[in-house]
């Protein structure tokens, strides 16, 4: 069987252009239309990829919830004592979850309620009088500096990955980048002149980053390790020559730290980030 095309076909209109579903401002949305509208405006504003697939998972299990407790899923029907005294006592007396989860998904719905009304697809906002939980301040641990040299000192620098995670964590040590912004680093963003990178950030806001000359000497060490890659300009590339993802980062680190030995702080590219903050103040 012939593999099908990777491709959904746009509907045309008679004279052949691409036109998009026409939605009334009157109409009765249902939720999956509403969403997709809601989606498509976090695009237009730029938000980061994942921040609106939060968005939707967090949308799609307020869907899954009201469907099964047969409640109606049509957003101009949505109440707030539905939202309130279903919805999030559910979560935290049925499912126990934590109230930094809870009130990821209470964003979720103040957002999603205000674009429509905002934009007269709907005249109420049951979201408006929800409330955020009160959380408890965690403090996050930092690398000690035995710590941190037993971690540049587990991946076996002979070896490409290895001294490609060396790299990383030397990296993430010295700038406190997020690990989304390691994986997005290009070659061009490197100005090997002033010792720094430019990095696009949350919100695509750009900044620059400043490295110190020994970071300059290892970063050009394994860009002349990594080599040219026909069509390729992320920087930290897997043994396959694709681009590392976001958990490919997070699970080298983590092995790691299981080889370093490394407890009583979690090994993770986000406590590299804190231990840079730390170091700085």
């Amino acid at each position: 069987m012939a593999r099908r095309k990777n491709v959904v076909k746009t509907h045309e209109d008679s004279v052949g252009a691409t036109t998009a579903v026409s939605i009334q401002t009157n109409q009765v949305l249902d939720f999956d239309t509403a969403m997709e509208l809601f989606i498509n405006e976090q695009k237009i504003l730029h938000r980061a990829p994942r921040t609106i697939e939060w968005h939707r998972e967090n949308l799609h299990t307020l869907r899954a919830f009201l469907e099964r407790q047969g409640l109606s899923t049509t957003p101009n029907q949505i109440t707030t004592k539905m939202l309130k005294e279903n919805y999030i006592l559910h979560m935290l007396e049925t499912l126990q979850l934590s109230p930094v989860t809870v009130n990821g998904r209470i964003r979720s719905c103040k957002a999603f309620f205000d674009f429509l009304l905002n934009e007269a697809y709907s005249s109420l906002n049951p979201a408006k009088q929800l409330s955020l939980l009160k959380t408890k301040k965690t403090v996050i641990e930092t690398f000690s500096r035995d710590q941190l040299n037993l971690l540049l000192s587990a991946p076996d620098k002979n070896t490409f990955t290895g001294f490609r995670d060396h790299v990383i964590m030397l990296l993430l040590l010295e700038t406190g980048m997020r690990v989304s912004e390691i994986v997005g680093l290009k070659l061009q963003d490197i100005r090997w002149a002033d010792s720094s990178i430019l990095v696009l950030g949350k919100g695509n806001k750009e900044r620059l980053v400043p490295f110190q000359r020994k970071m300059k000497a290892t970063l050009r060490k394994y860009i002349s390790i990594r080599g040219d890659v026909e069509g390729e300009d992320k920087v930290f590339l897997t043994i396959d020559n694709i681009p590392m993802s976001t958990r490919n980062v997070q699970e080298r680190i983590q092995d790691h730290g299981k080889l370093a030995n490394i407890q009583g702080v979690r090994v993770s590219p986000h406590t590299f980030r804190h231990t840079f903050a730390m170091v700085l103040g």
